[in-house]
């Protein structure tokens, strides 16, 4: 299922835009899980959470709006995101999205590589994944917050 029916109504989307609905697709699932979200224009986070039980966390969401597909070989399409700076790398987790099919694929952020690029394959955004992915950074989260 796609978002945007007319392929070329989403390829013609500013990168400002696909920001935004990247940001409002993150926090309609953490809210559909029970999580309280702000989104908010700051540096190092987009989207302030809230557990149920008041436990505050960040979320940093980089959006792609179409996959890249390698047409030397038959490998499956994947979406690349971009994570440039230390800032970037602050917030609690990150919510990695493809805009293009409404998936959404939750980590903590201390499992990005270094290299500042995160390559993820198209199944990994099945409807399927979306919650697990958010349970496992969540785990993450309320063991790194009861250690510091």
């Amino acid at each position: 299922m796609s978002l945007f029916p007319p392929q070329d109504t989403i390829d013609k989307i500013s990168t400002g835009q696909t920001g935004r609905l990247g940001e409002l697709l993150a926090s309609y699932y953490l809210e559909m899980y029970g999580i309280g979200t702000e989104i908010i224009r700051g540096i190092g986070s987009d989207l302030w959470c809230r557990r149920s039980d008041g436990m505050m966390f960040t979320c940093e969401v980089k959006t792609c709006h179409i996959p890249y597909v390698q047409t030397s070989s038959c490998t499956m399409p994947s979406y690349r995101f971009h994570i440039h700076s230390d800032v970037q790398r602050s917030a609690d987790i990150h919510a990695l999205v493809a805009l293009d099919i409404g998936g959404v694929h939750f980590m903590d952020t201390c499992e990005l590589p270094a290299g500042g690029k995160k390559i993820l394959k198209a199944h990994r955004f099945n409807e399927s994944w979306i919650f697990p992915s958010l349970e496992t950074a969540l785990k993450s989260v309320v063991e790194n917050k009861k250690a510091a």
